[in-house]
């Protein structure tokens, strides 16, 4: 029986690694039976770009207020190229290409951005294993040093840091790095919140999983490529890295908005933790960072937003 595989891809800005990823895609040992592109409004002809490259024959446009849908096919693969009117942030981007996938009914769903890349055996690595979980996921490695992780997975920095005989490693994912949904999993626990919009969704929805017992899998045999984190973690009061500063109002609300979501929504010892981060950031702002009091504001904002469940606020900081 033919397994329903539908990838998705989530794009801003980027043609060049998009168009590495759907040549990946395309050329899968195990073969896709469609591909989803999310575009947020990119502004750097990403479209006009993937036509070209791919010398597309659009076969059918559908438009709405929100997107228009292109649709093609390469290498006999269906293909729908979803342009939205405005960025909708990472969250909007995956929520709307897994809920089509999905209605397509698609066995399973294969989940990324633009800059990473699956190695061409990655699907197949994946689908071999499918029995192991609803929640599986690559080996994400850097793409400028395969020897080392793209993202730390416990205390695992280096491939070396795995024990030989270990063909899985359980309990870790990359979310949303290659990673393999069940539809199981999509039934009952629905697609990514579109409100958290960047930084802190995918760790929400990771979460979710595992609240709803969908533990996930990192298949080693299964390479996937993406640049190396660069996230920058700076020391608490406690002299302990795990402030996270990110560059620009957006970044810096939407983190700080949906860890203090995340925290509440997932946590058993919620108030604890949150009085804690709060502590923290504190003593960051005004003590290391000398009174960075606009920023300190913008921290309190946005946990108390978290903590309250509004999420529409990030949209005054979009520009």
């Amino acid at each position: 029986m033919k397994i329903n595989i539908a990838a998705v891809i989530v794009t801003y800005n980027r043609k060049k690694d998009l168009q590495k990823c759907i040549e990946a895609l395309l050329s899968q040992t195990f073969k896709l039976s469609s591909l989803y592109i999310v575009d947020n409004a990119s502004k750097d002809n990403t479209f006009e770009f993937f036509c070209q490259e791919n010398k597309i024959e659009i076969l059918k446009i559908i438009e709405s207020k929100e997107y228009c849908s292109y649709f093609t096919i390469i290498n006999n693969i269906k293909v729908n190229y979803l342009r939205l009117q405005k960025n909708l942030g990472g969250a909007g981007g995956f929520n709307l290409g897994m809920s089509k996938a999905y209605e397509n009914k698609a066995d399973y769903i294969w989940v990324m951005d633009d800059d990473g890349c699956p190695s061409l055996n990655c699907l197949e690595n994946l689908i071999l294993n499918k029995e192991l979980s609803d929640y599986l996921a690559p080996l994400v490695l850097n793409i400028e040093n395969n020897s080392e992780l793209a993202f730390k997975l416990d205390n695992i920095q280096t491939i070396e840091d795995i024990p030989k005989n270990k063909k899985i490693l359980e309990g870790f994912a990359c979310p949303f790095n290659g990673i393999l949904y069940s539809k199981k999993m999509i039934k009952k626990i629905g697609v990514p919140q579109k409100e958290l919009f960047i930084w802190g969704d995918e760790s929400e929805y990771h979460l979710r999983a595992k609240h709803n017992g969908f533990n996930p899998i990192t298949i080693i045999s299964a390479k996937h490529y993406h640049p190396k984190d660069r996230m920058i973690l700076e020391k608490n009061i406690f002299g302990n890295k795990s402030i996270v500063y990110p560059e620009g109002d957006l970044r810096k609300y939407c983190k700080y908005r949906n860890e203090a979501y995340t925290l509440k929504k997932y946590e058993k010892n919620y108030k604890i933790k949150l009085m804690k981060k709060i502590i923290e950031y504190t003593y960051f702002f005004t003590i290391q960072k000398k009174m960075k009091l606009k920023d300190l504001g913008l921290f309190y904002k946005a946990y108390y937003h978290g903590i309250k469940g509004n999420l529409l606020e990030h949209a005054r900081y979009v520009k």
